[in-house]
């Protein structure tokens, strides 16, 4: 499946403490989150990431990981219940030296 298929690669930016600026700076680690699409390869994932960034180039990615967080059981009421979607993240490590800016991304990659 192409990047430019009809499956939104990119679905958000994981803003949270231990992907914050901060941290980054803090531990010295240059990695990113993101949520994709479960049904996302690796290489559709890092097409996608250099679309949307116009600043990476393949080269300069360090390394992307992937994971699939399964879907819990939620009860609503007593005999009701149902499972939550699965989701999948993925970890952007850049080399040592380059930056992305959220603010730059082109979040519109289809």
């Amino acid at each position: 499946m192409e990047p430019t298929s009809k499956l939104r690669i990119i679905k958000k930016v994981f803003v949270s403490e231990r992907a914050s600026d901060k941290d980054v700076a803090a531990t010295g680690r240059n990695a990113y989150l993101f949520e994709v699409s479960v049904k996302a390869t690796k290489p559709m994932i890092r097409a996608a990431l250099t679309q949307a960034y116009a600043d990476l180039k393949p080269e300069n990615i360090h390394s992307l990981r992937t994971l699939i967080k399964p879907g819990k059981y939620r009860r609503r009421g007593r005999k009701l219940g149902g499972y939550t979607p699965e989701r999948k993240k993925c970890v952007l490590t850049l080399r040592a030296g380059f930056k992305l800016s959220h603010e730059e991304a082109k979040m519109t990659v289809e």
